[in-house]
């Protein structure tokens, strides 16, 4: 597998693989349809309510959420890997029926942020407003004007709950950013898959050509080689065991093993 234009200096590659490369799209399930961004806020605290000590190392909202997203809950964030094997593995690892693809996400080293950005905590607060505030914050506002409405007085709210530190100066040009963001490993899963994440702000759309942050490019993985290449990446010690770090995943790769 390879890609016939490598990036160029200074930029780096993020890759995430789609078992049916004619339905799934680079969007957040949390932002598929109006239902699911009205819910977005409630199943955050659902699961928080639920399982409380499972995010008792998480020092931000920003942790919580890519925990969630890990876990299967909708988030407004979509799973990437520094590691292109591993997004191969799931292109692969369903839908033999079906054509596969890996994508190359290609972004400048200086855009990528880390988890304990100030714009990352920004995107990743909007999970916790509810979807009517989220929808009349105004970002055609000059930046006082702006982070002294009543909608992002609120988010500031939850941001500094993080961040106590933070001040009333949030860019209207950020809401509606689409982030790419390395994560500190705090959970098995992450460091298994060599994860980062696409954080996306408040109804923000990555186009499936890219944009002019984000150069993407694919390739397609035909069905009939699917089963072929699990085989392969399994003598390479990526499977279902090695990434997801579950006991019950590596119980179901052991039971069935020859």
């Amino acid at each position: 597998m390879g890609f016939r234009d490598p990036p160029r200096p200074g930029d780096v590659s993020f890759f995430r693989g789609h078992s049916n490369a004619d339905k799934y799209k680079l969007q957040p399930f949390a932002l598929r349809t109006d239902a699911a961004r009205v819910a977005e806020p409630r199943k955050f605290r659902d699961l928080m309510i639920a399982s409380p000590h499972d995010f008792r190392e998480d020092k931000s909202t920003f942790e919580r959420v890519s925990r969630m997203q890990h876990y299967g809950l909708p988030t407004r964030m979509l799973d990437t890997s520094t590691n292109p094997l591993i997004a191969l593995w799931f292109a692969c690892r369903s839908g033999t029926e079906k054509v596969g693809e890996v994508i190359r996400l290609t972004i400048a080293r200086d855009k990528v942020k880390y988890y304990d950005s100030d714009t990352v905590a920004c995107l990743a607060n909007l999970a916790l407003l509810d979807d009517a505030v989220r929808q009349q914050i105004n970002t055609s506002l000059d930046r006082d004007a702006f982070n002294k409405t009543i909608p992002v007085i609120k988010l500031l709210h939850f941001i500094q709950e993080d961040k106590p530190y933070f001040r009333d100066v949030i860019d209207p040009a950020d809401i509606d950013r689409v982030l790419c963001v390395l994560g500190r490993h705090s959970h098995d899963r992450v460091a298994a898959q060599s994860g980062a994440f696409l954080l996306f702000g408040r109804d923000a759309i990555l186009p499936e050509e890219g944009d002019a942050d984000i150069a993407i490019r694919r390739i397609k993985i035909a069905h009939g080689h699917k089963d072929k290449i699990i085989k392969q990446l399994d003598t390479l010690a990526i499977n279902e065991g090695t990434a997801f770090c579950d006991i019950d995943r590596r119980a179901k790769y052991i039971a069935f093993l020859n």
